[in-house]
Order: structure tokens, then C-alpha cells, then sequence
């Protein structure tokens, strides 16, 4: 009997740790590539996928002067809220040409201040989305898309690579959330996102083939000139422009803010955001209908990083201007500072601000998701507190 007890102890406990091992286990985010396909609804494209741990390949062969676009999509399989997701690309620029990004079928509707770029000497693309709020936690989240022409012909395998993973830093590739204790960015990837190969002018791509033998600068041939392909410098998102010439200045309580005015009746106002990590922002303020705002609340001798966007009547948000950092208050230390004599402006200066009215810190703090994660755990921890006094105080009378 004894030894049929300890049996059915040793039994049930390696059922536990079996099974609490499977239960502890979260699933993984990754970031992949899918080909797009021909469906009106890029989510139903479906990821490339390979038993090989460090790379994918598309299906078919191309030679010089095809074209072929690819997703980056973010496999979301904790369904976490995702705010923020960069996804710098590096490819070979004998062999292959980036033409467009396009994400008007992004779930990110925020280009952030370096995002949406593509380098056409470098070879690199450079992608930053992110969204305002508490961020998104639906199973498959779509990037961008990313349009290429073979540009060169006589190799047999390209390859387009996520660039500069991070895991414990700020990087170029990664997925980040709120982190609720330290309210600071948390790339949730977990290892590097594998690479795509693309099989040029009959090379096969398939899984047998051995990356080692990939020539590094293609096979000599004249390449086309490379023009500078922008991203959507000009574009508008939501029909309203992305606010320019965005300058700080640091002085003894804070930092000021100045950018100039968009054109067009749409605009309504400005939101500017505002963190202590670049291209991460987790605070907002509504400077209204003006160019310019002022911060006095901030933590002296501390680098804070701004960006800003456009509204119009509905809340639609333009993208991101371009991002400014300063220490706060420590003149000197800004990015793009300005500075004007009284009444007159400099000529040489590119941000042509006119006569301003100001904006204070003291407007109401539309904030992201930082403060209303901090509220609701406020109020859960002393839902707790109570609940657990009364627990006690109920024992204690019935004891």
C-alpha cells in the first residue's frame, strides 16, 4: 500500500510538471515573411516556411527585369499588445532593386520618424510602424509591403535579411510592447527572424541549396543606375501631411517645441508625442491649432525624444515628423535646435515659423498606454487590499 501511495505521488507530480510546463509555455512572435498573393486581403497570404532554422525561400525563379513584392508580417502568437515594430531589411543592390513600400494594407497606421525609407545605396529598407493607444494583439499583424525588381542576372541566389536584432536593446528588427513595470519598450522577439532567398535566373532556392556559395557582389555585370528611391516622402496618410521642420531648444525648466504649419483646411491640430526612447513614444499632449509647445514638467537632465503628428476633425493622425531629442534643460544638447533674434528670424534657417501662441504642459495629457495601464493597476491593487482586510475581518469575528 505504501509503496502503491508513493507511486501514485511520483506519478501524479511528473503529470504536473509535464503539463505545467506545457501551460508555462508562451507562444512565440515572430517576425516572417509572406509572398504576396492574389488575394484582396493580404492576411490570407500565406508566411513562407521551412525547416531550415535560419531561412525561407520563394517559390519560383526570377531573372532580370522581373518584379516580385513580399509582406513582413508580425506572427503574433501570444496575441499580445504590439505598439511599435521596426523591420530594417539589407539586400544585395547589384542583384536587387527596392521600388516601393507600400502600407496602405498595414494594421499600423503610424510611420514612425525613421521608418518607411528605403536607401538604394546602402541596399537597405527601412521600416517603422506603430500605432497610438494600447497597441494591437490580433494573431497576425501586416507590416508593410515591400516591392523589388531583379536588377542583375548570372547569380543564383540573393538574399534579403533582417538587419541589427536586438534583444535586451533598442535595434533595427523587433516587436515591442509596453513594458508595465518600467513603462519602457520590450522587444517580445526572441531570436533573430530568419532570412528570404530569392533564386535568380535559375537557381533553385529550394532547401538543399547552400547559402555559402552566394557570390557577395553578384557577377559583375552593369548594373542600371540607382535613383533615389524614396519611401512616401510625399505621401499622405489619412489625406493629411506629416508635419515638417520640427526643431527643439532646451533651456533651465524644460524644452520648447516648433515645427511648421501644414497647409490645407483638414488639419485641425497637433498631437505631439513625447518618451524617454527614441522612436518609442508613450506620452501625448494636443498642442491645438499651432506650431508650437512648450514642456515645463519633464525630468531635468534627462534626454527625451519628440515626434509629431496632424489631426483633422475625426482624430485621424498624419505620420510622424521627423524626431528631435534634447536633455532637458541643458541648452546645447538638442538635435536640431533653433534659435531667433527678437522679432526677426534667422535667413538661413530652414523652419520658417511664424509668430506663435503657446501651448503649455499644463494642457490635458492624452497619453498612450502607459497611464492607463498604471491607473488600472492602481485600482486593482487596492480593490485587493480591501478585499483582503474584509477577508481577514470576516475570519476573525466568525473564529
Amino acid at each position: 500500500m505504501k509503496r502503491f501511495f508513493t507511486l501514485s505521488l511520483f506519478s501524479l507530480f511528473m503529470f504536473f510538471l509535464s503539463h505545467g510546463a506545457a501551460f508555462s509555455a508562451e507562444p512565440e512572435t515572430d517576425l516572417v515573411f509572406a509572398e504576396k498573393c492574389d488575394k484582396e486581403d493580404v492576411h490570407e497570404c500565406p508566411y513562407l516556411t521551412s525547416s531550415d532554422e535560419s531561412r525561407v525561400a520563394l517559390p519560383k525563379n526570377y531573372v532580370k527585369g522581373e518584379q516580385f513584392s513580399v509582406l513582413i508580417v508580425v506572427h503574433n502568437g501570444g496575441q499580445k499588445n504590439i505598439v511599435t515594430v521596426r523591420s530594417w531589411l539589407q539586400y544585395n543592390a547589384q542583384e536587387l532593386k527596392a521600388l516601393e513600400i507600400e502600407d496602405q494594407q498595414s494594421d499600423f497606421p503610424l510611420a514612425s520618424p525613421d521608418g518607411n525609407e528605403i536607401d538604394a545605396e546602402l541596399g537597405q529598407v527601412k521600416i517603422g510602424r506603430g500605432v497610438a493607444g494600447g497597441g494591437l494583439n490580433l494573431e497576425n499583424l501586416v507590416v508593410a509591403e515591400v516591392k523589388f525588381e531583379v536588377v542583375a542576372s548570372g547569380t543564383s541566389l540573393s538574399e534579403i535579411s533582417f538587419i541589427n536584432f536586438q534583444k535586451e536593446v533598442l535595434g533595427d528588427t523587433g516587436v515591442f510592447i509596453l513594458n508595465t513595470s518600467t513603462y519602457q519598450p520590450e522587444n517580445i522577439l526572441e531570436k533573430g527572424p530568419k532570412k528570404l532567398i530569392v533564386s535568380l535566373n535559375g537557381g533553385t532556392g529550394s532547401e538543399s541549396d547552400n547559402t555559402d556559395d552566394l557570390p557577395p557582389n553578384g557577377d559583375g555585370s552593369s548594373t542600371p543606375p540607382l535613383d533615389n528611391a524614396g519611401g512616401n516622402d510625399d505621401a499622405l496618410l489619412n489625406g493629411l501631411p506629416r508635419p515638417e521642420d520640427l526643431r527643439i531648444q532646451a533651456n533651465a525648466e524644460g524644452v520648447n517645441l516648433v515645427w511648421k504649419m501644414s497647409d490645407g483646411d483638414a488639419v485641425k491640430g497637433y498631437y505631439v508625442y513625447y518618451s524617454t526612447t527614441t522612436g518609442f513614444y508613450i506620452h501625448r499632449k494636443d498642442a491645438g491649432k499651432t506650431n508650437h509647445f512648450e514642456f515645463r514638467d519633464l525630468t531635468l537632465n534627462k534626454v527625451y525624444y519628440f515626434s509629431v503628428t496632424a489631426y483633422d476633425a475625426n482624430g485621424r493622425e498624419s505620420d510622424y515628423s521627423d524626431e528631435v531629442f534634447a536633455k532637458v534643460g541643458v541648452p546645447g544638447t538638442e538635435s536640431h535646435p533653433y534659435k531667433f533674434a527678437e522679432n526677426e528670424k534667422k535667413p538661413d534657417d530652414k523652419a520658417t515659423i511664424p509668430p506663435y501662441k503657446t501651448g503649455t504642459g499644463d494642457q490635458l495629457d492624452k497619453s498612450g498606454p502607459a497611464e492607463s495601464i498604471a491607473v488600472s493597476f492602481a485600482v486593482l491593487g487596492m480593490f485587493f487590499i480591501l478585499y483582503s482586510f474584509f477577508r481577514m475581518r470576516l475570519f476573525s469575528l466568525f473564529s
